[in-house]
């Protein structure tokens, strides 16, 4: 509670102001501008999921609706999961590159049961809740340490879904690789599936409703 009070009264008067209008308006119902924030791939994705079609009465877009023909150029890049009961991320899709860095194609299998540690599944359910519930999208960085090779960097970003009318929901993201020198993406095979990592806290971006109200705890952790 103390660190929560410290944080508070230690932010700029500026963002003090901007928190306590951005709580007014979400109050009220009311659509915020969305924030910039996105570079590459995610930029690109974000264009997508803001063409796709909306039906009435929905804020989100749904996975079937999405057109081929727009996805089509960051096909490669994207991945898709949908929530199933009992906190499981079931992967719906991996494109090619994904698959390629990831080491393995695991569509059909929950992500988080196959690609991220127990101790901090809690976290990333938290982390994709967040994001289909405000709604908002996410960032994510995950810097990699793999020995005897330069710095890697994954990038991540994704936005939330509708699945059906019944209420099942999923995220759209894409993922892409930096290394901090020049090298083949060839050689990159399986760099995503190594111990060694640490995840840098989310950044939430605002798609024009607000953002969460309370973020979940920094994860500032070995993955």
């Amino acid at each position: 509670m103390k660190r929560k009070l410290y944080t508070i009264f230690m932010r700029p008067f500026w963002l003090r102001v901007a928190d306590l209008l951005t709580s007014l308006v979400a109050q009220e119902g009311m659509v915020t501008e969305p924030q910039q924030g996105f570079s590459g791939i995610g930029a690109q994705l974000q264009q997508i999921w803001r063409s796709a079609d909306r039906r009435p009465g929905r804020r989100l877009p749904f996975w079937r609706d999405f057109k081929a023909e727009n996805i089509a150029p960051a096909m490669k890049e994207i991945w898709v999961l949908e929530y199933q009961p009992d906190d499981a991320m079931i992967v719906r899709f991996m494109g090619s590159s994904i698959v390629h860095w990831a080491g393995r194609d695991t569509t059909g299998k929950d992500f988080l049961e196959h690609r991220i540690a127990p101790e901090h599944r809690k976290m990333m359910m938290g982390i994709y809740r967040t994001t289909y519930e405000t709604p908002c999208a996410t960032c994510l960085t995950r810097l990699m340490f793999l020995p005897g090779k330069n710095l890697k960097e994954m990038r991540t970003t994704f936005f939330p879904l509708h699945f059906d009318e019944g209420g099942k929901w999923g995220l759209l993201g894409c993922s892409e690789m930096r290394t901090a020198a020049e090298e083949d993406p060839s050689q990159m095979e399986g760099s995503a599936d190594f111990a060694g990592a640490k995840l840098l806290p989310p950044r939430f971006v605002d798609l024009g409703f607000g953002l969460p109200p309370n973020q979940p705890d920094d994860p500032d952790v070995q993955t």
